[in-house]
């Protein structure tokens, strides 16, 4: 999977500026049944235009097990999550600690000198249109951030990245933000204050 990656994004990285890839595991049900849609992929791939090309990469999911031990020692028995083998090599690449912080959207590019720049974002799994919706949003707000740079920023991936990163960064502080409010709001209306 990785080399099919790296063939993709040598193959791509010209047309676009910036290459993603959903990252998720054959557990994440919804995700999957949203990607099925091709009227949800025809959607993505209309929203992302000339700025962002769109890949997927379903992984074997893991699964917990309890530790072995040799004949007649003693140990604790604490619950081990197992990646399969084939998933730590894609993992690794886009720093990654397992499948169980999937599913991400990976959202990267290389530099003229081969270097990855990369950042992730965590897809929320409660439905195929709450999946969809996520990456919709997400995906239409940096492909319309790309379209504003000047094709100097666009050639220079690092700076590009660092650009979207800021971007990245005061989404998530005004989601988190969105949510506080909501919060005291509810506890507000609670207690009546």
């Amino acid at each position: 999977m990785l080399e099919e990656i790296k063939r993709l994004s040598k193959e791509h990285n010209e047309t676009f500026p910036v290459l993603a890839v959903i990252v998720f595991n054959t557990s994440h049900a919804h995700l999957i049944e949203a990607l099925r849609k091709q009227s949800y992929v025809d959607a993505l791939d209309e929203i992302t235009g000339s700025e962002i090309g769109v890949f997927w990469a379903a992984r074997p999911a893991g699964r917990v097990e309890l530790p072995t031990f040799p004949h007649g020692s003693i140990g604790m028995m604490l619950p081990v999550y197992e990646e399969p083998a084939s998933n730590k090599t894609l993992y690794r690449f886009f720093d990654i600690e397992d499948g169980q912080s999937l599913p991400l959207l990976v959202t990267f590019s290389f530099d003229s000198d081969d270097c990855l720049y990369f950042s992730k974002t965590k897809l929320p799994e409660n439905s195929a249109e709450d999946a969809f919706n996520q990456l919709k949003k997400i995906l239409s707000d940096k492909a319309s951030l790309l379209r504003d740079f000047s094709d100097d920023l666009k050639e220079d991936r690092g700076k590009m990245f660092k650009e979207l990163e800021l971007f990245d960064s005061a989404n998530e502080a005004s989601g988190l933000l969105g949510s506080l409010i909501r919060v005291v709001g509810q506890l507000r209306s609670a207690t009546n204050i």
